[in-house]
């Protein structure tokens, strides 16, 4: 849990340090971004925008007299139909005529304004009732005309479109109304024929039926003078009668052998069988005077309906001679059935007449306004301060974008980045023991004044350069001795800093060396790196005055005879030198330079030689080091870097040991590895690496202890 932990801290911190390693990539488009907000924010010009608010009510007055008799659209179909034409090209091509809006000379102009006009300009439903007008524009005044303009112009548009539909229903309800007149006319004079056909029939079949009563009764009258008290014989002759009068009007409906007939035959004949053994059985004592009343009532029937026969006849033959031919007879349910559809042709009749009653008090309650349903809740007011640039959204999108932009070149930057970071990339790709790590020179203890001694030599050098630096020692020779006579460089840290903490990463190389030398002797030292530029010069330097203030006589020779640079360093000619020395010109004690460094002596690369390689491994420069290893403690070689010349791998074979300098953030892994592949096939002893030039992005404590002054 505890690793896991670990880890978990070291990802974060490896990610602070990548964003501050790389934090002017994310500043720069940052600043890039911050500014150009800016200069968008103070260009674009302002833009002001207004609305108006328009309710929809839900009044109907035109679709209800239409309901059941035509398909009309939905309120809302119709509001967005009404949307999509104020937005049309010939209303906005109006609407600029009307306000004499500033279009431009060229019909391209105008069209281009008309485009953008229409762009700008928003309808939109707010809910189910509200519709919403807005506009915006640079001028204020423009923005709230066109806005009050467009509102006016969808009201009257809406009056228009219901006056309109309005007019439209009183069409349709009339053209209805006619047709359905007719309809119910037809309807009529077919019932009433074919009622009149129906009435006749039943009217003859009632005469029969009368006729057929009267004259039983007349047959029966004796009997019923007599046998008027006779309860049984009563009921009896009732239930005969209504018998006989169902099947009367079987046989004028029905087939002879219906069912029900041939049983109203069976009971009819039992009944008289019954009247006829009641009166045998019931004798009347007495006999009636008064005649039987029904007779003269079915007499009084007979006449009237022959009265009815007479009526029905001639109608019917009026019909006759107007054209109407009867065809066949209708049925009861038939003629049901026609009577019903007479009724509906009737009730739609009455139900248009009442739409159109109504349809002309719409088109008056139109024309006077009292039945409109858009009403402006809100026209457009003047804009005081404009909707857009808001300079707060444009920064903050600025700076976000900024941000982002940073993040994705940092992340860029770290994935593309070859380089060293830290001891552990360095160890784990070259699989090499850890000699030690060198900070940046500029975070000694002491880097203020190592900042004043560096600009300092920087001067000194342009001075002498230019061969000012003897006219100002004439001049002022306190001056120029104590402002830029500096006998060290300041990259000696050893010399000039020796209690700082670069100072003691120095002691800890040298320490491990040491450690290694007890081990196989080491007296000949290489130092050098895959490329130049690396660091290795000033490590060589510092290690060895670390080495000789450990109280050992070294020897620091610069072997690198194409660009040496510690005689600059330390502050000797540069020649005689190295190169004297292999040329068998001299003895190797008088190139000897004495540093203010006590127990080194340094050997200078001297003047630049036509063939180093072939200097450097000469049989001279054998005998030299052999020489050195004899006379000194230890010898320490600057040599030039192994990439792309021989040189170091010449001199490799002559040392006891290697020492590889890789700088933190420069050195890619494939130069180290080659570098690393070509002193390996040298068969050199490499006992080690340097990471040199090491920044540390989070507080120092983390990585070093403070050391007192």
């Amino acid at each position: 849990m505890t690793d896991k932990k670990s880890a978990v801290q070291q990802g974060y911190r490896d990610k602070l340090e990548s964003f501050i390693r790389w934090r002017w990539f994310m500043v720069g488009p940052l600043l890039i971004s911050v500014i150009v907000s800016i200069f968008v924010s103070i260009m674009l010009s302002p833009q002001y925008e207004t609305s108006s608010l328009i309710q929809i009510s839900d009044k109907q007055i035109v679709d209800p007299l239409v309901e059941g008799l035509a398909v009309s659209p939905k309120p809302k179909e119709q509001i967005e139909a009404l949307l999509k034409y104020v937005q049309s090209w010939p209303r906005l091509q109006k609407l600029v005529e009307n306000l004499n809006l500033d279009t431009g000379s060229s019909d391209k102009e105008r069209e281009r304004y008309i485009l953008s006009l229409r762009k700008r300009i928003k309808i939109e439903m707010k809910g189910s009732d509200l519709v919403q007008v807005s506009y915006f524009d640079p001028d204020p005044v423009a923005a709230q005309k066109v806005v009050n303009t467009i509102t006016r112009d969808f009201i009257e548009e809406n009056m228009r479109i219901k006056k309109e539909e309005a007019r439209k229903a009183i069409e349709f309800i009339g053209e209805q109304l006619n047709i359905y007149r007719k309809k119910l006319e037809d309807s009529e004079k077919n019932f009433a024929t074919h009622k009149i056909d129906a009435d006749l029939r039943t009217s003859l079949n009632r005469k029969k039926l009368l006729s057929d009563q009267l004259s039983s009764l007349q047959k029966i009258i004796p009997s019923q003078v007599k046998m008027e008290h006779s309860p049984v014989f009563s009921r009896l002759q009732s239930h005969l009668a209504e018998l006989e009068i169902e099947r009367a009007r079987l046989k004028m409906d029905s087939k002879a052998e219906h069912p029900r007939l041939v049983e109203l035959n069976r009971e009819i004949e039992e009944l008289r069988r019954n009247i006829d053994a009641e009166l045998k059985k019931d004798m009347v004592r007495e006999s009636v005077s008064m005649v039987n009343p029904s007779y003269f009532e079915s007499e009084q029937e007979l006449k009237k309906l022959e009265m009815d026969l007479d009526y029905l006849a001639k109608r019917k033959k009026e019909l006759e001679e107007s054209g109407i031919r009867f065809d066949r007879q209708l049925s009861e349910e038939e003629l049901a059935t026609l009577q019903t559809g007479k009724k509906v042709d009737e009730d739609i009749y009455q139900v248009l007449l009442k739409q159109m009653e109504a349809a002309y008090v719409s088109e008056r309650l139109q024309d006077s306004d009292k039945a409109a349903r858009l009403t402006v809740i809100e026209y457009a007011r003047l804009p005081i301060s404009p909707m857009k640039p808001i300079r707060g959204k444009v920064m903050f999108v600025g700076i976000f974008m900024g941000l982002l932009a940073g993040m994705g070149l940092v992340f860029t930057m770290e994935y593309l980045d070859r380089s060293f970071r830290t001891v552990e990339d360095a160890k784990s790709v070259l699989n090499l023991p850890v000699l030690g790590s060198i900070s940046r020179l500029i975070a000694c203890a002491g880097g203020a004044k190592t900042m004043r001694r560096r600009w300092g030599e920087m001067l000194r050098r342009y001075l002498q350069k230019h061969k000012m630096l003897s006219e100002l020692r004439f001049i002022s020779p306190h001056i120029a001795k104590k402002s830029f006579h500096s006998p060290v460089s300041e990259h000696a840290i050893l010399y000039h800093e020796p209690k700082c903490a670069i100072a003691e990463e120095f002691r800890i190389v040298r320490t491990n060396i040491q450690h290694y030398s007890e081990q196989a002797a080491l007296r000949k030292l290489m130092v050098t790196s895959s490329v130049h530029s690396e660091g290795k010069s000033t490590t060589s330097m510092n290690l060895a005055i670390a080495l000789a203030d450990s109280g050992k006589n070294t020897l620091l020779i610069d072997a690198d005879l194409r660009r040496g640079m510690l005689h600059e360093h330390l502050s000797v000619p540069q020649s005689p030198g190295l190169s004297t020395l292999l040329h068998g010109s001299m003895l190797m004690e008088a190139a000897f330079a004495r540093t203010e460094i006590r127990n080194l002596t340094l050997i200078p690369c001297g003047t630049r030689p036509v063939r180093p390689a072939e200097l450097l491994g000469s049989r001279a420069m054998e005998q030299l080091l052999s020489k050195g290893a004899a006379s000194f403690d230890v010898v320490i070689i600057d040599a030039p870097p192994v990439l792309n010349l021989p040189d170091a791998s010449i001199l490799s074979r002559l040392c006891d040991g290697v020492v590889l300098i890789v700088q933190a953030e420069r050195t890619q892994r494939e130069e180290a590895l080659r570098a690393h592949g070509m002193l390996a096939q040298a068969r050199a002893n490499i006992i080690g690496f340097v990471l040199t030039n090491v920044q540390y992005y989070i507080p120092k404590y983390l990585y070093d202890y403070y050391y007192g002054r």
